[in-house]
């Protein structure tokens, strides 16, 4: 039995579905649904048949990250 604490790499979001809610299926690895709201995505995710999707708001296509690596 192998057990790794590596997660599952997740897509590229495309830039299309910037300032939106998408939703990750279950081990994070495909967008399964995306809107402009949260109840619309989870919903979508849920007549999907994802119920362990997880859920995230992608920056504005203008937004600046900034961070500092070590």
């Amino acid at each position: 039995m192998s057990t790794s604490t590596n997660p599952t790499p997740r897509s590229i979001v495309p830039k299309e579905l910037a300032g939106k809610w998408i939703a990750w299926n279950a081990v994070g690895g495909a967008i399964i649904a995306n809107g402009a709201s949260l109840v619309a995505v989870i919903s979508e995710a849920k007549r999907l048949g994802e119920p362990n999707a997880s859920f995230e708001k992608v920056p504005p296509a203008d937004a600046r990250l900034v961070g500092i690596a070590r």
